[in-house]
């Protein structure tokens, strides 16, 4: 067993050194995430031309099928947007389903740091004195800005490295309810003695990222070849319009044979033909009132009064009229054999009965 020989540790160290910086510059790099419970981390030094010690990227999760999507914005970039447009196509379609699908090409902010872990919740896997890319939401990244530009409290420029801060991030809840507090502790420490205390040496460019060149935007054509199995439905939006024309009918009162049947009324004036009253001679009515002064046959005259042609014109009334002109037929031959013969007590005694039933 001693035919081994010891391990090249500067080797292997640069060949890791190497792949992280691959990694880095191809945007591969998988962030470290706040897990629920607390974390203790320890931010490093700016990294980059900018002199800031944390980066702001924007980003679009989206979900094609059965695949999850990352995609860093472009507009961030000042390049062509295609998520950007695809969001405002299906906000432009309407409709629950388009609008829905709009929510989730919503654009994200989120903030990276180089830092050290010094613990994490149980379960969360990761390596004492390793640099990692943290990434935070607004919450966090507002906390500690905060605090670093707090001179009068004491707690300016967190990441110095002979007086750096170690900070504690608790997050609770889940979901639209998940919730981040953040503390600081109440000393200082120097980086070296924060990576001896895990048995790690000095952390040189080869260990750090350059958090600039993280997240590169992704060709535009590669971006569209994401979204094209998202497309707005239009089913949900034209389905209303489709059945509307089905009820549309009802609207159709022109052609409706429903509004024919009012004007049938006109035929009510069928009745016309009651000018049956042709029966005007039931104006012989009138010879009625005759049996009174025997020299009153004028009145005859009277009964001409079309007051009965209102009647007629009366449907109701035709029938009524009938009956009236059987008795009246009859009368005019017993009213004048009385008059000659002066029998007129026989022949009133009939006429009042009848008159009475009208």
């Amino acid at each position: 067993m001693g035919n081994f020989f010891q391990p090249n540790t500067e080797a292997l160290d640069a060949d890791l050194a190497k792949d992280r910086r691959e990694v880095a510059e191809a945007g591969e790099v998988r962030p470290f995430k706040l897990e629920s419970g607390i974390t203790e981390i320890r931010i490093l030094p700016p990294f980059n031309e900018r002199g800031v010690w944390y980066r702001e990227i924007k980003e679009y999760f989206f979900e094609n099928g059965s695949e999850w999507n990352r995609v860093t914005s472009p507009s961030q970039f000042g390049l062509p947007d295609p998520v950007a447009e695809k969001r405002q196509e299906l906000i432009d379609a309407g409709g629950e389903a388009n609008l829905e699908a709009a929510k989730q090409l919503r654009e994200q902010r989120a903030f990276l740091y180089n830092v050290i872990i010094k613990s994490a919740p149980p379960g969360v896997d990761f390596t004492p004195g390793q640099v990692y890319v943290l990434k935070s939401g607004v919450k966090v990244k507002r906390a500690l800005l905060s605090m670093d530009r707090d001179v009068q409290g004491g707690w300016h420029d967190i990441t110095n490295e002979d007086a750096g801060v170690t900070f504690r991030i608790t997050k609770s809840g889940k979901g639209f309810k998940t919730d981040y507090q953040v503390t600081c502790s109440p000393y200082r420490t120097k980086l070296a003695d924060d990576l001896s205390a895990v048995n790690v040496g000095e952390i040189g460019p080869e260990n750090l990222y350059n958090l600039d060149e993280l997240f590169p935007p992704i060709p535009e054509d590669e971006i569209r070849m994401k979204l094209l199995g998202i497309k707005p439905k239009q089913e949900p939006t034209n389905a209303p319009q489709q059945q509307a024309p089905q009820f549309q009918p009802v609207q159709q009162p022109a052609g409706t044979p429903g509004v024919t049947p009012q004007p049938v009324p006109a035929p009510a004036p069928v009745p016309s033909p009651a000018p049956a009253p042709v029966a005007a001679p039931a104006p012989a009515q009138a010879p009625a009132p005759q049996p009174q002064p025997a020299a009153q046959p004028q009145p005859v005259a009277q009964p001409t009064p079309q007051p009965v042609a209102q009647p007629v014109a009366q449907p109701v009334a035709q029938p009524v009229a009938q009956p009236v002109a059987q008795p009246v037929a009859a009368q005019p031959q017993p009213v004048a054999q009385p008059v000659a013969q002066g029998t007129l007590p026989e022949v009133p005694a009939p006429p009042p009965a009848d008159p009475s039933k009208f």
